[in-house]
């Protein structure tokens, strides 16, 4: 069990299957991100804030806040 601290008395604990799900939720999201990083690079796109105007121009919400929407 691995024990977190969230603020000044506030812990809680992850049981083994919650903290190898957190860990395989990292590392897919770490493989995931590569991924886009590459996809944009060769569409294109020369940095962050050109995908990112791009992105905004055509969906009218920025990545992150897509993001946010489809974690919901």
């Amino acid at each position: 069990m691995r024990y977190f601290h969230a603020g000044e008395n506030i812990e809680f604990v992850l049981t083994e299957n919650q903290e190898r799900t957190y860990e395989k939720h990292n590392h897919v999201s770490k493989y995931v991100a590569g991924l886009i990083l590459n996809g944009c690079a060769e569409m294109g796109f020369y940095d962050q804030s050109h995908f990112d105007k791009a992105f905004h121009s055509i969906l009218g919400i920025s990545p992150k806040e897509y993001v946010v929407f489809l974690m919901r």
